[in-house]
């Protein structure tokens, strides 16, 4: 519950944070668009996934965007899990550095299925179980809402192409329970600029 509560103030500082530098770089320089493909690992109840998926990126100001995440994680053999997630991110270095370092906070959800034979399932969902635990292959799906916190660098490789390393902890809450899922991936990105600023970057 202390790593919830923490979560939940750090989120509402970097949003806090995001708003006077809204403000002092509202023209339109700053403003791009970026889709990308995400692929890393996940972490949670000690074990780790292969995690895929994608995000789209809005450039409201130049320091300060708005993202749009999703991905799958746990997928072939393990419990189907899908999550997404609506995020700030608030840049910390001068918009003509090649690499920006940034951090994120934002909210979403995750959607998690399960088969009830399976030992591997987490206290945090084994005990919403109830009488249809002990059916053997019964299969039962949680939806949670999410918290979101992380950091990561976004890196110019060209006035088009960016690449951004992040690591981010996710917390599913329920019933005043929380579950963490560490996430470490890459995104490969192609920006799509309404003014051209990031030669700037290179």
């Amino acid at each position: 519950m202390r790593q919830h509560r923490l979560a939940t103030m750090v989120s509402a500082l970097v949003f806090a944070a995001a708003m006077p530098a809204a403000a002092q770089d509202g023209g339109p320089g700053g403003r791009a668009t970026s889709l990308a493909v995400t692929a890393g690992a996940s972490r949670a109840s000690e074990a780790t996934h292969l995690v895929l998926g994608g995000d789209a990126l809005f450039e409201l100001t130049a320091h300060f965007a708005l993202q749009g995440a999703g991905r799958w994680m746990d997928r072939g053999t393990h419990p189907d899990a899908y999550a997404a997630e609506l995020c700030a991110l608030v840049g910390l270095a001068g918009t003509r550095e090649t690499a920006v370092p940034y951090v994120t906070a934002g909210v979403g959800f995750q959607r998690r299925t399960f088969t009830t034979a399976e030992a591997s399932v987490p206290a945090f969902y084994r005990r919403r179980l109830g009488d249809g635990a002990g059916r053997l292959g019964a299969r039962h799906t949680f939806t949670d809402p999410t918290v979101v916190v992380g950091t990561g660098v976004d890196i110019a490789l060209s006035r088009t192409l960016t690449v951004r390393p992040d690591v981010r902890a996710v917390f599913a809450v329920n019933d005043g329970r929380h579950e963490t899922v560490l996430l470490a991936t890459v995104s490969l990105g192609y920006r799509f600029e309404h003014k051209p600023v990031t030669p700037s970057r290179r």
